[in-house]
C-alpha cells in the first residue's frame, strides 16, 4: 500500500526539531557557561581577602581561612597572619606540632607568648609581639598602618580567636576575619566571616590576649 506523503508536516516537523535542539543548545550554555554566578562561600573562602576601598583607614590583603569543624580558631588565626606574611603554613601544621587533634580546645597556655614563638620560630625568622588587656583604638590603628595584622585571642565567655586586618576612622571601625564567623554573625551581627566591620564600642567589649607578628 503507498502512503501519501505530506511535506507540510514534514518540513513543521523538522522547524519544531530545530527549534527545539536550539534551545536544549542554549540551556547546556547557560548552565555551563554562565560565569556571572557569584561562587558558594565554600569556594571563597581560602581566597586571598579582597581590598574595598576605606574612607580614613586602611585594609591589609590578608589571606581568609576557615577553622570548618575544628575547634582551632587560634592556629587558623595564626596561620592566616603567616599566609600573610609568605609563610606556606596551615592551621593544621600549627596543630600537629602541638599534637592537637581537631576537637581540641585551646587554653589560655596554649597561645601564651613562649607557643606562639615556638610555632613562628619553627617555620619562619618572624618576630612575635604580645600584649594582655584591651587596646586603645590608637593602638590598632598603629599595628595596621605598620602593616601587623593583628591576631585578637578573647578568653572567658565567649572563649574565641579572630584576625584584626584594618580600620576604619570615619565612625571607627575595624576589620576582622573571623576563622567561624561565632562572633562576627552572631555576637556583632556585623555580616559575614571575611573582612567584617566591626563597629569599635562592640570589639573593645571583650578583653583580649593580642598578638602581632613581624619581619625581625
Amino acid at each position: 500500500m503507498a502512503f501519501a506523503v505530506n511535506k507540510s508536516q514534514i518540513r513543521r516537523s523538522l522547524v519544531i526539531s530545530g527549534l527545539l535542539a536550539a534551545a536544549l543548545a542554549l540551556i547546556y550554555l547557560g548552565l555551563t557557561l554562565d560565569v556571572s554566578r557569584p561562587l558558594p562561600a565554600s569556594a571563597t573562602e581560602n581566597m586571598p581577602a579582597a581590598s574595598p576601598g576605606i574612607s580614613q583607614g586602611k585594609l591589609l590583603d590578608v589571606p581568609y581561612l576557615n577553622q570548618g569543624s575544628t575547634n582551632w580558631c587560634f592556629y587558623t588565626s595564626l596561620a592566616m597572619v603567616l599566609q600573610y606574611h609568605g609563610k606556606d603554613v596551615t592551621p593544621r601544621d600549627i596543630a600537629g606540632a602541638q599534637g592537637h587533634g581537631p576537637e581540641r580546645s585551646l587554653s589560655l597556655l596554649d597561645v601564651t607568648l613562649g607557643n606562639v614563638e615556638k610555632y613562628v620560630s619553627r617555620w619562619t625568622d618572624l618576630s612575635v609581639e604580645h600584649s594582655v588587656g584591651t587596646w586603645g583604638w590608637a593602638d590598632y590603628r598603629k599595628q595596621i598602618d605598620e602593616s601587623k595584622p593583628v591576631i585578637a585571642s578573647s578568653f572567658g565567655l565567649p572563649g574565641h580567636a579572630v584576625v584584626v586586618t584594618g580600620y576604619s576612622a570615619a565612625g571607627r571601625y575595624l576589620y576582622v576575619h573571623d576563622p567561624s564567623g561565632y562572633l562576627t554573625r552572631e555576637r556583632w551581627r556585623a555580616g559575614g566571616a571575611v573582612n567584617a566591620r566591626v563597629d569599635w564600642d562592640s570589639f573593645r567589649s571583650l578583653s583580649w590576649y593580642l598578638v602581632t607578628i613581624a619581619r625581625s
